[in-house]
């Protein structure tokens, strides 16, 4: 071997791949590399000369490899194989060579195995992908023609063809799709080749058995790869036929249900407009028949006062059933907003007992209040609204409930959080009750439980929807629960927030004053008035009856431990405590929901607390009782408006008379316009201060009240810009207040006029204006 074939061996020796050289006559080896040598565990010193498809093909005649008749000087002639002996795959490289004057060939082949394994992973992830993506998939060219280079399975499933039918029929075209939707598809695949950006669209076939099917298709675009002919079209086809046949079900069905639903409405509005009309000509027929009479009757007193009487309870109801028609209109129109303050709730629940105490004596009924003795008090939240809620559940159970029926009103807690706490209002009765099948719609607009109740009953069958509104806009919630004839009881759920500013009071020393009270109660009320006295450090007894007190309290004078209070103080325990001297400085507090009768008060020893039992209004009671009872505070006597001038703008005369009368009656001086240009004349030639305030209709011909306030307020005078102006307006909702005030105005006041606010408002602007004039 020649000093050059000797380099070329090392050389070869240490190139990193198979390689080995081969007689192409004789197949025999005439060199292998180390790499090869350890590849097929050959021994350098005995594989030359052996047929190369022996040692590596483990065969016994030439492969194609040692066959190929391509194979030349000039070139390298390359493929790809896997070697079943050696059970790898290679990419072989062959050439023609001089082998120390043979003719050879030399081969080079590159293991990569593992490359094809992750190709062949990675082929199987996306042939999962593609197989798991819902419809067909299609690649078509951007040819002119439409030409399906690629596709699945599934696609030939959708359009109902076999491979060879879609190649013979169709010329592997998309000729599948409908010619009206070729259009809507032309423009989908132009549309996604200039904006590069898929697109989604519905589109018809005709299958092959004829059927007409509603696929969803979406289209993306792919330019030309170097090694492709033309640029591509990727389409995904979903089938959604069955779904447009549901759509289309299901779109008829919801048309038949709102279109039912519609009349439904149309019918009840229908209903209550009949109801209101009713409604409303029940109390003006009152008011005019009752007018007629006073008018006939005007001589005698008993006559007018009886008329008098029923035309203000006419009128009242009147003023009801436009109210609730006013806050429906807006709950409707979503603009009822809630007015968030701190209010207190025992003021709250005592104003709803007054509210109805006189009503239950005049039907004998039973009405109780009773609240868990909370500890919050004062919380933030809308008390006008959650008043009115209140006052439409009991005027309803006080409508519904025969004499000598029960009516209650319970407040309890069910859950605390932080600073907010869930409370639960539940007003219940004893009365006529309510029909599974009226449950269901005793809260929608325009419903009562039965034309039965209504003519019965009357109303506007407005009240239940909106207090189910007003708690559903206090992220509250109202239900129902009702027997018929057993009474129904309505549970309110409202999550109120403690008021920030609201600090418990230190009544430690109450303690100090009144260190033993006896409790003279059930065991409901008892048990409250203990829990709140045993945490004031208030040391406390109970007895369920009189006589069971008389025992304690004289047994309180042998064992030396007197009681300063006793509550409540029944006739028999005066009577007792007149007749024991040991026992004179105990003090008696009268107990209960009504307040009692002037008479029993007349002792100074006797004071009187409220339930149900709060921690203030207990604590605060047992100090005055200690202490001594605060004098009455007098009367107040109406404000005297002697000497104050008013413009009084209003264009129906029956509104002006009324106002003009009352106004008067409380001392004013009254000077009237008709319209809002009027009145600017009479304000521009007045002197200065000659009015002291201006009461100005809204709606008025010739010029509004809002023009009129701007073009005051615009005069080059000092007292047009603080002159009170108060809006008169039978306008009352809230854009009106809030146009009234944006036009200039301090105030808005809506009709029917109450003299004693308006009188109440002038007098607070009276007070503003001689503070700002200091």
């Amino acid at each position: 071997m020649s000093q050059y074939e000797n380099e070329r061996e090392q050389l070869l020796d240490v190139f990193g791949e198979f390689l080995y050289v081969a007689d192409v006559h004789t197949y025999e080896l005439l060199y292998m590399n180390e790499r090869g040598l350890n590849l097929l565990n050959l021994d350098p010193k005995n594989y030359k000369y052996k047929k190369c498809y022996e040692v590596i093909q483990g065969s016994d005649s030439p492969c194609s490899f040692c066959t190929n008749k391509y194979l030349s000087y000039d070139h390298v002639y390359m493929w790809e194989y896997k070697n079943p002996y050696l059970g790898r795959h290679f990419s072989i490289h062959d050439k023609l060579i001089d082998w120390q004057g043979r003719k050879s060939r030399i081969e080079l082949s590159f293991d990569i195995t593992d490359f094809k394994y992750k190709v062949q992973t990675l082929e199987n992830k996306i042939e999962s992908i593609v197989e798991s993506i819902p419809g067909g998939i299609c690649q078509m060219a951007d040819d002119g023609h439409l030409s399906i280079l690629w596709h699945n399975d599934a696609f030939l499933k959708i359009i109902g063809y076999t491979r060879e039918q879609f190649k013979a029929e169709l010329n592997g075209t998309a000729d599948y799709v409908l010619p009206e939707d070729m259009a809507t598809l032309a423009e989908a695949l132009e549309k996604t080749k200039r904006t590069r950006q898929t697109q989604l669209l519905e589109m018809r076939i005709r299958r092959r058995d004829g059927e007409s099917r509603t696929l969803l298709t979406s289209v993306g675009y792919s330019h030309a790869a170097e090694n492709a002919a033309c640029p591509v079209y990727y389409n995904v086809l979903v089938d959604i036929t069955e779904y447009k046949r549901l759509l289309e079900r299901n779109e008829r069905q919801v048309k038949d249900a709102l279109l039912a639903k519609a009349r439904a409405a149309s019918e009840s509005k229908s209903r209550f407009l009949s109801r209101m009309s009713h409604e409303l000509r029940t109390p003006l027929n009152a008011v005019i028949g009752m007018n007629r009479l006073a008018i006939h009757g005007r001589n005698d007193a008993k006559v007018l006062q009886n008329c008098h009487a029923k035309i203000e309870a006419a009128a009242q109801y009147l003023l009801s059933l436009i109210n609730d028609v006013l806050d429906f209109s807006r709950i409707e129109n979503g603009k009822l907003q809630l007015s968030i303050q701190p209010f207190s709730l025992p003021a709250l629940l005592y104003d709803l007992y007054d509210l109805f105490a006189n009503e239950a004596a005049q039907k004998s009924l039973i009405f109780s209040l009773y609240a868990e003795p909370f500890e919050e008090e004062l919380f933030n939240g809308d008390a006008l609204h959650l008043k009115q809620i209140c006052v439409n559940l009991l005027s309803n159970a006080f409508k519904f409930t025969g004499e000598h029926g029960h009516v209650s009103l319970t407040v309890r807690k069910l859950t605390a959080r932080g600073r907010t706490s869930v409370l639960e209002f539940t007003v219940s009765d004893t009365g006529i009750g309510i029909s599974p099948d009226g449950l269901t719609r005793i809260f929608n607009m325009f419903e009562q439980e039965s034309s039965t109740v209504t003519h019965r009953y009357g109303g506007s069958g407005l009240g239940l929807s909106i207090s189910k509104a007003l708690a559903e806009l206090m992220d509250g919630s109202i239900t129902a629960k009702s027997r018929e004839r057993q009474g129904s009881s309505f549970i309110v759920i409202l999550p109120l927030e403690t008021a920030p500013d609201q600090a418990t009071p230190d009544r430690t020393d109450v303690a100090d004053l009144c260190s033993r009270v006896l409790v003279v109660d059930g065991r409901r009320d008892g048990g409250a008035a203990s829990r709140i006295l045993n945490a004031a450090r208030i040391k406390t007894a109970c007895a369920t009856d009189v006589s069971e007190a008389i025992r304690l309290l004289d047994a309180s004078i042998t064992e030396h431990a007197p009681f300063d209070a006793v509550l409540p103080g029944a006739d028999r325990l005066r009577e007792h405590l007149r007749e024991r001297p040991e026992l004179a400085d105990v003090r008696l507090a009268l107990t209960g929901m009504p307040l009692p009768d002037p008479e029993m008060m007349e002792d100074n020893t006797t004071g009187f607390i409220r339930k149900p039992f709060f921690r203030s209004v207990l604590l605060d009671g047992l100090r005055e009782l200690r202490e001594g009872a605060p004098k009455a505070a007098p009367l107040e006597q109406p404000i005297d408006f002697t000497g104050k001038r008013l413009l009084l703008v209003e264009d129906n005369e029956l509104n002006m008379e009324i106002a003009h009368e009352q106004l008067k009656a409380r001392g004013f001086s009254v000077e009237l316009a008709r319209d809002g240009q009027e009145a600017l004349e009479l304000f521009a030639a007045s002197g200065p201060r000659y009015f002291d305030a201006i009461l100005m209709d809204v709606l008025m011909p010739v010029m509004d009240g809002l023009t009129a306030t701007r073009k005051i307020r615009r005069l080059q005078r000092d007292d047009a810009h603080t002159i009170p102006i108060i809006a008169l307006s039978a306008n009352a909702f809230a854009e009106d207040h809030q146009k009234s005030l944006d036009s200039g105005m301090n105030a808005h006041i809506s009709k029917p006029l109450e003299i004693d606010t308006l009188c109440e408002l002038l007098q607070n602007c009276f007070n503003k204006r001689s503070a700002t004039d200091v």
